[in-house]
């Protein structure tokens, strides 16, 4: 079925300014669970919930009638209310999927079974310190990481029992894994003699990250004395890993066709990056009133490197960021996903479909939007930063 997102739909302003479509609009409520709503005339709007079968398909269900500016029907409270029921009543559990909620896990998937020290509880330990020192960004990201790859594989081994030959165990592991894309399911495992000298040097650049953490994990409880072998932190090396600069960006008539696929939510977000060069993060992050307040451009707030700072815009740029700011409470986020909500990560394997999608170079992520928006200040003879 084609996507067609909106913003959130609570609102009945937003819901009148939709124009008519064939197909409904949808608002995330869980990942697997939506409502929708049905705009075909522009009189009578229809409530929709749709739910996801372990078969992978969608079944949909009319709520009812929605209120619009001449007809009083269901608010979107009393629909929500009433999707609820329906995905609550309308099959048996066994013939749903799990719905998982949005945006990144904000906790570890470890609890601490008592007695000896463990890996985990290493893990635990270092993911407290991070949470208050690292970026949000970079904290999310490492989270995951820990419980995708670590606590299933590592977390019950004790800290004094840790061997490089549970290291090397681990290694294979992650490497014969595939790469997790969102919530998409994970593909088969494969030999590591059967992946290409690139799928290989990506799973190595994760596989590093992860010792990197958990090196430093375990180093951590050494020395708070949960652990007087120094063997646990001594036995983790990183495995050598030849990893190209990335060096991607787009030209001008790559940067419309990657707009042409992009869907209406990451547009906005994606012409944003073009125009001021911001990691994705900190374009996520703004807020209405950072917006032309004391110059004529965008405050970016601490990311990254901690430091803040002012992006001046053309006018052309300008004109788009008072765009998507009007009317709007200085408080709240510029940039929201179709739902309305604050982006998550998911930004991501959204921004790598539609770059598939437009057929281009399979290494372009977002960030290259950031070498991109460099690489057209060097060709206009402006000095760039070295840290982009």
């Amino acid at each position: 079925m084609p996507e067609v997102h909106a913003p959130s739909l609570k609102e009945l302003a937003t819901r009148v300014a939709l124009p008519v479509r064939n197909e409904p609009y949808w608002n995330i409520l869980e990942y697997g669970r939506h409502i929708g709503l049905r705009k075909r005339h522009s009189e009578v709007n229809y409530w929709l919930a749709r739910t996801r079968m372990k078969s992978g398909l969608y079944k949909q269900h009319t709520l009812g009638i929605a209120t619009t500016c001449t007809f009083i029907g269901m608010s979107f409270d009393d629909a929500l209310s009433k999707a609820r029921i329906w995905f609550d009543t309308f099959a048996r559990s066994d013939e749903l999927s799990v719905p998982t909620p949005v945006g990144g896990t904000t906790h570890l998937r470890y609890v601490s079974k008592g007695g000896a020290y463990t890996v985990g509880d290493a893990l635990a330990d270092y993911v407290s310190w991070k949470r208050l020192a690292a970026a949000k960004t970079t904290f999310a990201g490492n989270l995951s990481l820990i419980n995708h790859h670590m606590i299933d594989r590592l977390g019950d081994i004790p800290i004094d029992e840790l061997t490089g030959r549970h290291v090397q165990r681990f290694c294979v592991d992650v490497l014969e894994t595939p790469p997790k894309r969102g919530n998409q399911r994970l593909g088969a495992r494969r030999n590591l003699a059967s992946l290409a000298s690139v799928e290989l040097r990506n799973r190595k650049a994760t596989l590093n990250t992860l010792l990197g953490i958990l090196r430093i994990a375990v180093q951590v409880a050494w020395e708070n004395g949960e652990t007087d072998s120094e063997r646990a932190w001594r036995c983790i090396r990183r495995v050598p890993n030849s990893e190209p600069v990335r060096t991607e960006f787009l030209t001008r008539d790559e940067c419309r066709r990657l707009l042409e696929h992009c869907r209406p939510d990451l547009r906005l977000l994606v012409q944003a990056a073009l125009y001021t060069g911001c990691r994705a993060n900190e374009l996520t992050c703004l807020r209405v009133c950072d917006v032309a307040t004391h110059i004529f451009g965008i405050f970016v707030a601490p990311s990254k490197n901690y430091r803040s700072r002012y992006v001046y815009l053309p006018d052309e740029g300008m004109a788009f960021f008072l765009r998507q700011c009007e009317g709007r409470d200085p408080s709240s986020y510029v940039f929201s996903n179709a739902a309305g909500r604050e982006w998550a990560s998911n930004y991501r394997h959204l921004f790598k479909g539609t770059v598939r999608g437009a057929g281009l170079n399979d290494r372009i992520v977002f960030h290259s939007l950031r070498h991109t928006y460099a690489s057209q200040l060097v060709q206009a003879g402006t000095e760039v930063p070295l840290d982009l």
